[in-house]
């Protein structure tokens, strides 16, 4: 199964949401959502994981609900994804 890597980094991400929901209901990908930069402080209504840079959600003063994550399990996600989306 084909893995996506959604990166979203801007808090005006409904759009992105909505169509990554969209795959998921189609169920043909593995996907995984990582939210950096002004996207930290989102959250999102999705079934797949979820997973929020902590240097990016120190800077930013906010909290989140998904797991935190370094810049090594970012290359990692990166790294392991077939396609790439950013936001």
């Amino acid at each position: 199964m084909k893995q996506v890597l959604h990166i979203l980094k801007e808090s005006a991400s409904s759009e992105a949401v909505r169509l990554i929901a969209e795959q998921e209901s189609a169920g043909q990908e593995k996907i995984n959502v990582l939210l950096i930069q002004r996207a930290v402080g989102l959250k999102p209504d999705l079934k797949s994981p979820v997973y929020v840079l902590e240097n990016d959600l120190k800077t930013g003063g906010v909290t989140s609900p998904y797991q935190k994550v370094g810049y090594p399990k970012m290359l990692e996600l990166i790294l392991g994804a077939n396609a790439v989306v950013t936001w």
